[in-house]
């Protein structure tokens, strides 16, 4: 009799499995740093542009801005968490009218489609008045007078309402509601992609909190700067962003924004804004 042995057919399937999660790992890898890219490139450069400089006179390496990206993702949830006290302070009235919204649709027995296309019709009147807020002017007797923490609720309100197309189709729905229920389902999810799209630029442009440290340059960097700016020891500089070519320094006063070479700056000392 001639034995067969069983693991040789096994082998090329565990190949080809280890060749499948090395695959899905790298596109994994590869897709996350793209989205990583995208967000940094985005947030530091609409920060940087409202201090005015432009885009073409300043570009980080892509390290920098994967690392800028992954900050802003990761700050999502702790903002979000943190704004959940300024949503009943500042913004109970999204509360009640939340509340209230519900207790209709549960009175008059509202269909899932129709509770879907009201959730949409909100979220859309707060994004509008979110952005009317930080872009034309504040509304104070709406949202708070800090970008911060409007920002932080938009986040809030944007994690929850995200929530509502993922729960699902109800399962007692009958088969004649499921398609209907499907196209109620697209006013609120594009609306979402909308909401996440922005998320970066609201942040960059209204939301960074960034204390910068003041650049106290000793040496050769002091005799340098003095001789960039013609200006003396009662020049103050901060750090607005250091890049592995490319520096941005504040002047104070006056707030002129320089861009220097990082290689310029070879001796100094940073010291940590003081809080009044």
């Amino acid at each position: 009799m001639t034995s067969v042995d069983s693991t040789s057919g096994s082998s090329p399937r565990i190949l080809q499995s280890a060749v499948a999660v090395v695959a899905w790992i790298g596109a994994s890898l590869t897709g996350l740093t793209a989205i990583l890219t995208a967000c940094g490139y985005v947030v530091v450069h609409t920060y940087l542009a409202t201090l005015g400089v432009p885009r073409s006179v300043y570009d980080a390496k892509p390290a920098e801005y994967v690392v800028a990206g992954g900050n802003f993702l990761a700050g999502l949830i702790p903002l979000a968490f943190a704004s959940i006290p300024a949503l009943f302070v500042y913004a109970w009235w999204l509360v009640v009218i939340v509340v209230a919204t519900v207790a209709v649709a549960r009175w008059r027995k509202w269909q899932s489609a129709t509770r879907m296309y009201a959730a949409a019709l909100l979220y859309y009147i707060w994004i509008s008045l979110v952005l009317v807020h930080l872009t034309s002017g504040p509304l104070p007797w709406l949202l708070p007078r800090s970008s911060t923490t409007t920002y932080g609720l938009f986040v809030l309100v944007l994690l929850c309402t995200a929530g509502l197309p993922a729960a699902g189709e109800p399962r007692d729905m009958p088969t004649r509601y499921s398609s209907r229920y499907r196209r109620s389902l697209l006013p609120l999810i594009i609306l979402i992609v909308v909401s996440v799209i922005l998320l970066p630029y609201l942040r960059g442009m209204y939301a960074t909190v960034r204390p910068r440290p003041q650049l106290v340059p000793l040496g050769e960097d002091a005799l340098y700067l003095q001789q960039l700016t013609n200006c003396g020891a009662e020049c103050r500089w901060s750090l607005v962003d250091m890049g592995e070519t490319s520096s941005i320094l504040r002047q104070e006063p006056g707030g002129a924004i320089y861009v220097l070479p990082t290689a310029k700056l070879k001796t100094f000392r940073l010291e940590q804004p003081k809080t009044p």
